[in-house]
């Protein structure tokens, strides 16, 4: 499940942390839809089976999941911790937060989560903080070799574009201002948009024109690896 570099760093530092003669993972665990693994130790390790959940990421079920776990006592490896926007409007801001907080382990992709987490007083909690790099740019080049081109012209330069945060499709002047600049954008170079539900229902209800980009239903994740791979840069309000 996890061809990745920094996934197979992580699941070395959960050894060390657990410190068990061998790892094995027992079976996939899922706790109201969040992606983990449960790992044992050996009982003459501690006596007793101890099992870890492992959320993945900012979403609802991963905080869920380890929301439960935390309530059954299961020890947590949150992979992809420390990220912030500092922006508590957001959804995804408060959940990893909290995931964060009752989580035993802390997976962080970049220095900078660390310090965030070191900023925040982890230093003196008894979480662990890992360095293990990031598994969503281990996973991208991992599968760049998988890409798929999308059925649409992509053949020259483009630019590749993403709008889909509450924040803009929500505001009508916002929303409004960031696709004036894309159509202008569009007349000197090709902007290829894979648009949002969200955002394709606000530019109806807010009759906003489209004009020269070229608009798609949303990609599959191989495709997306193809047009990020060809693009000359990706202009977008989120880094999913």
């Amino acid at each position: 499940l996890f061809p990745i570099t920094s996934m197979r760093h992580a699941l070395k530092n959960v050894d060390k942390w657990m410190r068990p003669e061998k790892r094995k993972a027992d079976f996939p665990f899922n706790v109201l839809g969040t992606r983990a693994y449960v790992f044992h130790q050996p009982m003459g390790v501690i006596g007793v089976l101890a099992p870890w959940n492992v959320p993945f990421g900012l979403s609802y079920a991963p905080l869920a999941g380890a929301l439960a776990a935390k309530k059954l006592h299961i020890k947590i490896a949150h992979v992809e911790a420390g990220l912030r926007s500092f922006n508590m409007k957001m959804p995804e801001e408060i959940n990893r937060i909290l995931t964060d907080r009752i989580s035993d382990i802390l997976f962080c992709p970049t220095k900078k989560a660390m310090n965030n987490l070191i900023n925040e007083g982890y230093s003196i909690f008894e979480s662990k903080l890992v360095l293990s790099g990031d598994i969503m740019e281990d996973t991208a080049i991992f599968y760049s070799a998988f890409s798929q081109k999308p059925e649409i012209d992509c053949s020259g330069n483009y630019i590749l574009a993403t709008v889909h945060r509450a924040e803009n499709t929500d505001d009508k002047v916002r929303l409004q201002n960031i696709f004036e600049a894309l159509n202008e954008i569009a007349l000197h170079n090709q902007v290829i948009l894979p648009i949002h539900p969200r955002t394709k229902k606000k530019i109806i209800e807010y009759s906003i024109p489209i004009e020269n980009i070229t608009v798609v239903d949303p990609l599959g994740y191989l495709n997306m690896i193809y047009l990020i791979k060809g693009c000359d840069f990706i202009m977008t309000d989120s880094g999913g």
